[in-house]
C-alpha cells in the first residue's frame, strides 16, 4: 500500500514538473491585445499600460489593436475567430459582454460560451452630469423634468 501510495505521490509531483514547463513555454511568440474602442479611451489607456509591463517582464511585444465601431461587434469577432492559443486577448468593458447581449436582438457571439475571463482590470465610476441651470438634483426629478418639462 505504501509503495502504490509513492508512486501517485511520484506522479502527482512529476505531473506538476510537466504543467510548469508548459507554462514556462508561454510566450513562445508575441501577444496582441484587441480593444473594441478608439486610441485614447479609457479601456485603450488600461491595455496600452497593461501591455507595456506584459512585454517588459515576458520579453515578448504585446500588440495593442483597436477596432473601434460596430458597438464592438467586429473587434469580439475577430477574437472568437483567432486561435485559441492565448495569444489574441479581448481587453474589453462591459458593452461588448453584457450591453450588447441585452441591448441588441442579434448578436453574433456569445459572450459567455466563445470567451473565458481571465480577470477584471478595473472598475470606472460613472457620473450623470447637467447644466446648473437644470432644475434637478437627483435623477428622480431629472426624469420628471424630461419627461414634463413644462
Amino acid at each position: 500500500m505504501k509503495s502504490a501510495t509513492r508512486l501517485l505521490a511520484a506522479g502527482f509531483v512529476l505531473a506538476s514538473f510537466a504543467g510548469i514547463a508548459q507554462a514556462q513555454q508561454y510566450p513562445a511568440q508575441n501577444i496582441k491585445f484587441v480593444v473594441p474602442f478608439t486610441a485614447g479611451s479609457a479601456t485603450d489607456t488600461l491595455a496600452r499600460v497593461l501591455a507595456n509591463h506584459m512585454g517588459g517582464t515576458l520579453g515578448k511585444t504585446v500588440l495593442v489593436e483597436n477596432m473601434a465601431g460596430g458597438n464592438g461587434i467586429p473587434a469580439s469577432q475577430s477574437v472568437v475567430r483567432a486561435a485559441p492559443d492565448g495569444y489574441t486577448i479581448m481587453v474589453t468593458a462591459n458593452t461588448t459582454h453584457a450591453g450588447n447581449q441585452a441591448l441588441l436582438k442579434n448578436v453574433p457571439y456569445d459572450a459567455v460560451a466563445d470567451f473565458e475571463p481571465i480577470t477584471k482590470l478595473g472598475t470606472i465610476t460613472l457620473a450623470l452630469v447637467a447644466n446648473p441651470s437644470v432644475p434637478a438634483n437627483n435623477l428622480k426629478e431629472l426624469i420628471a423634468y424630461v419627461f414634463h418639462p413644462g
